[in-house]
């Protein structure tokens, strides 16, 4: 299919050629136009000259330098501006006019302040940052919050989140501004040297070929920028999506002393664990009061099921918990896993230094017995109650002192919820845990000293 595709292009291509060389051939005057050959003949010529290689060069330090600079600070910028209304409020007139100005305006201004020589630089940085800057920002504001959530529930490192959840989220607006922004860096910083004259470049070689009506050589140096434009591009986007997605096998970790998924052991070491307590807490939504002045103490070792109908309050209640404890392993309502993860790296994102790849598949392989089952391969390849099970999985190996489970059982037949019944009842290690479910019959079975919180039904909740 590849190589159909590139077939394709290059047969497009060469019609638009042959067009060129027909239009070239009827207007018959080489000031005007000449044709692909006149134009191939003359790079073939110009790039004999050592000042052809010089000029090339230092084009494309400045341009690319310019281009490199305006990104780093635009994607710099727009991360503290999604995490800070001050610093975005702060920029926004800054980025207007930096979009509003001609560049002919900056470059007559920079000319006036520094000279001729680092004007294709400067140019090519004040073109790319507004580009990086909007796009990436509302990137940002597009994330998914659920990912997040879970990310801050589990305590994920920082170069975690940022390395395999927000960047890869953020790949495909990153990629369609930087391949505006490479276009528009390098159009603008040739435009900069031809009107700043700027020795051994490519806005000077361009300029000298209008004066003296060389349109082979205006042509021929047009194909160098062209061609230059697309090597920057295609280069910048191969190596961004070399370092932003997340690929398989990719994680690597020192091995961690295993243990056997039956035992009560925790995989990430210690944790301290201490009573869960809600003091006077009001759940609702505006002006709706769903629990006024609740408060309860969710001890160590203990297990509570929230029981209600729909609409009750439960998940709500437990994400008061989960923000009352800070760091839980939990499993939402959704699953809310990587998916393009496999199983093992899923679990294994809470804490690739310690949790080695066998030691997951270990930790995975009671919920999937006698199952044909491949922990390598990547979570959207599963089904929604594989993926269930995987999510159960991280939230019991995590090193949180309390366990929630929002309808866990959701998507499982009888004989995987017993799996997963049993899975959390060994995994747990003295920790509190707390459930959600409209009934808590089977829910008994496992864990005979279940206490049961039941709460009111509200009809008014939308």
């Amino acid at each position: 299919m590849k190589k159909h595709s590139i077939l394709r292009k290059a047969i497009y291509i060469f019609i638009w050629l042959l067009l060129w060389q027909a239009a070239s051939l009827m207007i018959h005057n080489e000031i005007l136009l000449v044709g692909p050959l006149s134009a191939g003949r003359e790079l073939v010529r110009l790039s004999a000259n050592p000042i052809f290689t010089k000029s090339v060069l230092f084009s494309l330090l400045r341009i690319a330098g310019g281009i490199f600079l305006g990104s780093l600070l635009g994607l710099s910028a727009s991360f503290a501006s999604w995490r800070s209304h001050l610093v975005r409020d702060f920029l926004s007139p800054f980025v207007t006019m930096i979009k509003a100005v001609p560049v002919a305006a900056f470059v007559i201004l920079l000319l006036i302040w520094f000279g001729s020589d680092n004007i294709a630089l400067v140019i090519s940085l004040l073109v790319t940052f507004p580009i990086l800057y909007i796009n990436s920002l509302q990137a940002l504001d597009a994330l998914d919050p659920q990912m997040q959530e879970m990310a801050a529930a589990f305590r994920l490192p920082r170069f975690s989140r940022l390395r395999y959840i927000l960047l890869p989220e953020s790949l495909p607006a990153l990629l369609s501004a930087f391949s505006l922004a490479i276009g528009m860096g390098i159009k603008s910083g040739v435009a900069a040297e031809v009107i700043s004259q700027t020795s051994l470049s490519l806005g000077n070689a361009l300029y000298r070929s209008k004066i003296y009506l060389e349109t082979g050589q205006l042509l021929a140096w047009t194909a160098v920028i062209i061609l230059l434009s697309w090597l920057l591009e295609k280069g910048w986007i191969a190596l961004l999506r070399a370092i932003i997605l997340p690929k398989q096998r990719k994680m690597h970790a020192s091995p961690f002393p295993s243990f056997d998924p039956p035992s009560r052991k925790i995989p990430s070491g210690a944790v301290n664990l201490y009573p869960l307590c809600l003091d006077h807490i009001r759940i609702g939504y505006e002006d709706l009061t769903i629990l006024e002045d609740f408060s309860y103490s969710f001890l160590p070792g203990r297990t509570y099921v929230l029981t209600g109908p729909s609409g009750s309050g439960k998940t709500s209640l437990l994400m008061a918990i989960l923000k009352k404890a800070g760091h839980a392993g939990i499993v939402f309502q959704e699953n809310r896993l990587v998916l393009d993860f496999s199983a093992e790296d899923n679990l294994r994102l809470l804490d690739p230094a310690r949790i080695s790849r066998p030691a997951a598949a270990r930790l995975l392989a009671p919920l999937f017995d006698c199952e044909d089952f491949h922990p390598e391969i990547p979570v959207c390849d599963f089904s929604g109650g594989m993926q269930r099970r995987v999510a159960i999985a991280r939230a019991c190996i995590s090193a949180a002192p309390v366990l929630l489970f929002d309808e866990p059982l959701t998507g499982l037949d009888q004989k995987n919820a017993q799996k997963v019944l049993h899975y959390i009842s060994n995994m747990r290690s003295g920790r509190a845990v707390i459930f959600t479910a409209h009934r808590a019959n089977l829910l008994r079975e496992y864990f005979p000293d279940l206490v049961e919180i039941a709460l009111p039904a509200h009809e008014a909740i939308p």
